[in-house]
């Protein structure tokens, strides 16, 4: 699995919680059991963005099991958190997400987390949690839009979404496919499936996000192999400069989706 850095944790969550659909959560909110006690599984948790943006619409006495494979990360996490109406009691596991070694779940969890893994290894976490349901935040689709444009735009980020599909040791990454081979499995699997968009729609206000996603295009492997050294670095200064003039805007298409049993 990819490493995330926590101040790049902490530079997208507020945009990804703006960017989150609400719809789908407030879906989520009415299959709650009235009965409350929620066992949620919230996978690639990093520093907790999900429990922070789902636990106050998942009512009284939930369960998180917070796991993944930093743990500085999980140290940061609460072990109980609560507001008007909802409460939750935070578990932390450490390990690897090859290794299947987790429990049981009413609900299955994550954000950004679906390009990364494989067809494969999604299709065994749905038969692992055959009765749950699932609540995907967050994956990319492939869409970028940037502007104003540069000449090496097209190259760029052609080579960027294919490089996304690299693996990140869970087999061949799903990358800017995974929405819709997720909602096709789900649905195979025999669920009810809802997807909406969930974009980054980003200005210079987001001024450091935008910066560091930037950088990390042109920092990717594929992108320093096949585009020209000097061509990228023309591309990445050029946008920094839009940036720092305030002319800048980028919209990163992103989906989520809500599958829940019938």
């Amino acid at each position: 699995m990819g490493d995330f850095s926590a101040d790049w944790l902490s530079l997208r969550e507020p945009v990804d919680a703006r960017s989150r659909d609400r719809g789908l959560r407030r879906l989520l909110a009415t299959w709650v059991p009235e009965r409350g006690g929620l066992r949620v599984l919230d996978l690639g948790c990093g520093s907790g963005a999900n429990l922070r943006a789902l636990a106050p619409s998942l009512g009284i006495g939930q369960r998180w099991t917070a796991f993944d494979h930093d743990a500085a990360l999980l140290e940061r996490l609460p072990r109980r958190a609560s507001g008007e109406g909802w409460s939750a009691e935070v578990a932390t596991q450490l390990g690897e997400l090859d290794g299947f070694d987790w429990p049981s779940a009413d609900l299955v969890t994550a954000s950004a987390l679906l390009d990364l893994v494989s067809e494969r290894w999604l299709e065994r976490l749905i038969r692992r949690h055959a009765g749950a349901a699932f609540h995907f935040a967050l994956s990319v689709d492939g869409r970028i839009d940037l502007a104003p444009r540069h000449a090496a735009d097209g190259p760029v980020f052609e080579t960027f979404v294919r490089d996304l599909q690299r693996p990140k040791g869970l087999g061949p990454a799903l990358g800017p496919t995974a929405p819709a081979v997720a909602e096709r499995v789900l649905r195979e699997a025999g669920l009810q499936v809802a997807g909406a968009a969930s974009d980054w729609i980003l200005d210079p206000e987001d001024g450091a996000l935008v910066e560091a996603w930037l950088r990390g295009v042109a920092a990717a492997d594929l992108v320093r192999e096949e585009v020209e050294e000097t061509a990228l670095k023309d591309w990445l200064d050029s946008h920094l400069g839009d940036l720092r003039d305030g002319r800048l805007r980028l919209r990163v298409g992103h989906r989520d989706l809500l599958a829940l049993p019938l």
